[in-house]
């Protein structure tokens, strides 16, 4: 008779982390076996060391493995992190959870939330434009031409504020890997957010207006 172990895993939100935080995951990996891969989507390296040499200042994707026992660090740009053990034991539980507790700081929710919300917003901003510009035609069809061309063009304006939030927003919700320690300034990780929020507002100022001429 031989009891069966089952394996665990956990699934974290996009993260936003540094070589530190790495060499922390690496160490704990280090006490548990000696038997490590350290790889990226092309390339493997023989150490941390090696790693921390590449040129570019921030990865997407990173793999910290140890077999005997099999445990499993996946970073990649277009999923959740992934912490995977393949025997459910207490021990092996307790490094998963030292790793998991390194990590789940630094988790980026925001942007996961702005990415729905901008979703959201937009619709229902063309539900109200259209339906303005339906109530508009029904009430007065010829004297609100002005009044739909600035509709149609806030339409316009509308759709291409959800492919630029939410497009920035997306990409934000990108594991990222600083390897260098060189984060952006405020501004440079930002801007594209701010722009948007502004364009948002002016939009809204504008429908905001006719809704009251309306009234």
């Amino acid at each position: 008779m031989k009891p069966i172990i089952d394996n665990y895993s956990i699934f974290l939100k996009p993260l936003k982390i540094d070589f530190k935080d790495i060499e922390k995951i690496f160490a704990i990996l280090s006490e548990v076996s000696n038997d490590y891969e350290i790889k990226t989507n092309d390339t493997q390296y023989d150490d941390l060391e090696e790693l921390s040499k590449i040129e570019d200042e921030i990865i997407y994707d990173l793999d910290l493995i140890t077999h005997s026992p099999y445990i499993s660090v996946h970073f990649r740009k277009k999923d959740s992190a992934h912490l995977y053990i393949e025997k459910d034991t207490n021990e092996l539980h307790g490094v998963l959870d030292k790793i998991y507790n390194i990590l789940k700081p630094k988790q980026v929710k925001l942007y996961n939330f702005c990415a729905k919300l901008a979703k959201v917003i937009t619709f229902i901003f063309c539900i109200t434009a259209i339906s303005i510009i339906f109530i508009l035609n029904s009430k007065e069809p010829n004297k609100i031409s002005i009044i739909s061309v600035f509709i149609y063009f806030g339409l316009l304006i509308s759709f291409v504020i959800f492919w630029a939030s939410y497009g920035t927003f997306v990409e934000k919700r990108y594991n990222r890997i600083y390897l260098h320690g060189k984060k952006d300034t405020f501004w440079k990780r930002n801007k594209d957010s701010i722009i948007v929020g502004i364009i948002m507002a002016f939009v809204s100022g504008i429908i905001g207006y006719f809704i009251g001429k309306i009234k």
